[in-house]
């Protein structure tokens, strides 16, 4: 009998989170969620105006959002945030897709990220998906290791998610351990660590006390699977406290962070600026679609896989567009592979000297990962090497991988599905 109201407390106490999670969201957590999805929405529509689909929550109408969002559980809505912004990544040019939980993973290309500033060795950038604003991350090279620290912002409400990552294939949904100075980190931090995995980087989702035994440390090791990666923590209590700053003004940089002129960026909740003239849409970024590469500059040429053989023989090369090859590709960045044989990828075959060619091979011996730029037309993998013309454009000419440079019409190709 003396257990009766304990046990009673604890099921009050559990219905009431249940409720909580089940009730509607409030005006501050419905205005984020409208400003979340509609301007993922407008920024893909402005790529591409077939993106459009109010009947799925790919719409710019915020008042809209915010009325379904308060009569509507808030997991829900968290869960639409999540599902509408991956349509938005699918669809629209250079949007990036978040994770389940609503953040996003702190590597990428570069292409959408910016310098904040920096602190000690290491290099501070704010990274933004069009005009949302996805984490800020810190990179240090000191020797032979490279490193990354950083913290996102899940939307809607103010969740982040700090995170370690290291230059380590491995698998998604891995688990291992961080060691600091040769212990587990103290408290209730604790050394097991899991996480993701994006391209060749392994991230670790760290908690708290693990962040503060990294600030205070001054070497580390990560164990992913087999491979132990050692790395030195020197600076690293500056770069945290910068990345936390920069978090705190979700990435708007002041000339004083920045170390010189601040770089302008939209509002998180700016509206989308009116377009006075109407743009030709491009195609959009599909997941694993069938995908030809035309040339930019000569409609009537795209790229074929030839399969050639021996030293100088052709493996891409221009053709008529009658007689494409087809690709399957995430213009967001991923492998390039043959459509009929999909575990054949594009690669840059380094040479010791120049021209490098994009040859086919078995995927499992690249680690090349491509992204499409539909405003430069480049498509570039994480080495800054584009596709490129080994000659005049005409039929025959290779396909070599050259450094990225702009303004170049040899670089230049569009992606049609």
């Amino acid at each position: 009998m003396a257990r009766t109201p304990l046990l009673t407390l604890a099921a009050l106490l559990v219905s009431g989170a249940a409720f909580a999670q089940g009730a509607p969201g409030d005006a501050t957590f419905c205005r984020q969620y409208a400003d979340t999805v509609a301007t993922a929405a407008e920024d893909a529509i402005r790529s591409n105006p077939a993106c459009l689909d109010p009947g799925r929550g790919v719409h710019g109408d915020r008042d809209m959002h915010r009325q379904w969002c308060a009569r509507t559980p808030q997991d829900r809505v968290e869960s639409a945030s999540v599902h509408v912004r991956r349509l938005a990544a699918r669809c629209g040019a250079l949007l990036v897709a978040p994770q389940d939980y609503g953040g996003y993973a702190i590597v990428g290309d570069g292409q959408m990220e910016q310098p904040y500033g920096r602190a000690r060795q290491w290099q501070v950038n704010a990274a933004f998906s069009g005009r949302l604003f996805m984490y800020c991350v810190a990179e240090t090279r000191i020797g032979d290791s490279t490193v990354r620290i950083g913290v996102d912002r899940a939307m809607p409400g103010d969740g982040m998610q700090w995170q370690l990552a290291v230059p380590v294939k491995s698998n998604p949904d891995w688990q291992g351990r961080l060691e600091i100075d040769g212990s587990e980190p103290a408290g209730r931090a604790g050394a097991d660590v899991s996480g993701t995995a994006v391209f060749d980087w392994t991230i670790a989702w760290l908690n708290m006390g693990q962040v503060d035994a990294l600030r205070n440390g001054q070497q580390a090791v990560m164990g992913v699977g087999r491979a132990d990666y050692d790395f030195s923590l020197a600076g690293i209590a500056a770069a945290i406290t910068k990345v936390e700053e920069c978090r705190q003004r979700l990435g708007r940089a002041t000339p004083a962070s920045a170390g010189g002129q601040a770089p302008s960026r939209p509002q998180f909740d700016a509206p989308a600026p009116r377009q006075t003239q109407a743009q030709p849409p491009r195609q959009p970024a599909v997941v694993n679609a069938p995908t030809i590469f035309a040339l930019r500059s000569n409609t009537g040429l795209c790229v074929r896989h030839v399969g050639g053989n021996g030293p100088g023989s052709a493996d891409l090369v221009l053709a008529r567009c009658d007689a494409a090859t087809m690709f399957n590709f995430v213009t967001t960045g991923d492998a390039i592979r043959l459509s009929e044989r999909h575990g054949t990828c594009a690669s840059v075959n380094r040479m010791p000297e120049p021209p490098e060619e994009v040859m086919m091979i078995p995927c499992r011996d690249t680690q090349d990962r491509w992204r499409f730029n539909e405003g430069t037309g480049q498509i570039r993998n994480g080495d800054n090497y584009c596709w490129s013309l080994a000659g005049p454009a005409r039929p025959g000419t290779k396909i070599v991988g050259t450094p990225c440079r702009p303004n170049v019409a040899n670089q230049r190709f569009d992606v049609q599905m």
